[in-house]
C-alpha cells in the first residue's frame, strides 16, 4: 500500500452519487476523509477495508466510514448502490443536536438492515439524488431533511448497545477527550480530572457502558494511530512510537506485540503488497 491521501474538507457538504460512478475514486486508495461517508450496496461483490478490518461486500449492506478512518475497497464492475457523503455541519441547521454526531461515531463500520429497512434507505437515496439533480425550490432544505431521516433510520437498526454508549454524556465526553489528548496523556487520572470524576468512578462508568476499562480505550486509540503510521508512512518504528506519545520505543514495541500479536516491523511488512 502507498501513502494514504487526506481528502479536502468541503464546508456543509452533502453529496449523493450512484456508486457505479465512484468504483474507482479519483484519489487512490487507501485514503481517509474529513467527512462522513455512507456506502449503500444494492448489488455487487468484493471487499471494503476500514482501519485494517476487511469486510466482504454483498447486497444489503451499509458501510459507515467516519472522518479520519483509512479505507480502501475493491468492488466488482457490476456493483450498484449509493454513496452519501456529508459533514455534520450540513445537518446541524435542521436541529440535529451534537449528540447525533457522537451517535454516528458509535455506529459499527458495517450494518445489515432488514429487507424492509434497506428498501427505505434505497428510497431515500433515490430521493436525495433527484433533489440534487433537479434543484427545485427548497431543494437544499429537503436534501438536508432526507439525510437526517437516513441517519435516524441507521440509529433505528443499529445495535442498541452502540447507541447506549454514546447517549451517555460522560462516555461521549470521555471518547472526545481521548481523541484529542491520546498522544499526550495515557493515564486515566487526566481524563477523570477533566470530567470531574475520580479515576475509580470513571473506570466504573466506562466499564459498565463499554464492557472494558478506559485504559483499554486509550491504548486502542494509540495503537490504531500507530498501525496507520506503520502501514502508510516510512517513519521508523521509534518515530512512530513518539508520534503516539511513547518516549520509550522498547516499551511501545512490547505493548504493540502484546496487543496486536506481532511486532511493529512484522505488522508493517504484513501491510505491504506482494
Amino acid at each position: 500500500m502507498g501513502a494514504f491521501a487526506l481528502l479536502p474538507s468541503k464546508v456543509e457538504m452533502i453529496r449523493v452519487n450512484d456508486l457505479e460512478t465512484r468504483l474507482h475514486p479519483r484519489i487512490p486508495f487507501p485514503h481517509k476523509h474529513s467527512f462522513f461517508q455512507l456506502v449503500v450496496i444494492q448489488q455487487g461483490q468484493g471487499w471494503h477495508e476500514i482501519d485494517f478490518n476487511r469486510h466482504e461486500v454483498e447486497a444489503g449492506l451499509i458501510f459507515n466510514v467516519k472522518p479520519g478512518q483509512v479505507h480502501a475497497w475493491e468492488l466488482s464492475s457490476d456493483t450498484r448502490g449509493f454513496l452519501v457523503e456529508f459533514e455534520f455541519s450540513a445537518i446541524r441547521k435542521v436541529q440535529a443536536p451534537d449528540d447525533h454526531m457522537a451517535r454516528i461515531y458509535a455506529i459499527p463500520d458495517v450494518l445489515r438492515p432488514s429487507d424492509d429497512q434497506f428498501e427505505s434507505v434505497l428510497h431515500l437515496c433515490r430521493d436525495m439524488i433527484r433533489e440534487q439533480k433537479e434543484r427545485h425550490r427548497e431543494w437544499e432544505n429537503i436534501l438536508q431533511l432526507r439525510l437526517l431521516t437516513f441517519i435516524f433510520l441507521i440509529f433505528r437498526f443499529s445495535p442498541a448497545q452502540a447507541i447506549a454508549v454514546e447517549t451517555s454524556g460522560v462516555i461521549h465526553n470521555f471518547f472526545d477527550l481521548v481523541n484529542t489528548f491520546y498522544v499526550r496523556h495515557h493515564n486515566i487520572e487526566f481524563y477523570a480530572e477533566k470530567l470531574g470524576l475520580t479515576p475509580k468512578a470513571l473506570t466504573m462508568r466506562v466499564t459498565r457502558a463499554c464492557g472494558f476499562p478506559p485504559k483499554k480505550i486509550i491504548q486502542d486509540r494509540c495503537l490504531l494511530e500507530a498501525k496507520r503510521l506503520l502501514a502508510y508512512s516510512s517513519l521508523p518504528n521509534s518515530a512512530v512510537a513518539a508520534k503516539v506519545g511513547f518516549t520509550d520505543p522498547n516499551y511501545f514495541a512490547r505493548l504493540f506485540r502484546t496487543k496486536i500479536g506481532m511486532t511493529p516491523s512484522e505488522f508493517r511488512l504484513s501491510q505491504q503488497e506482494p
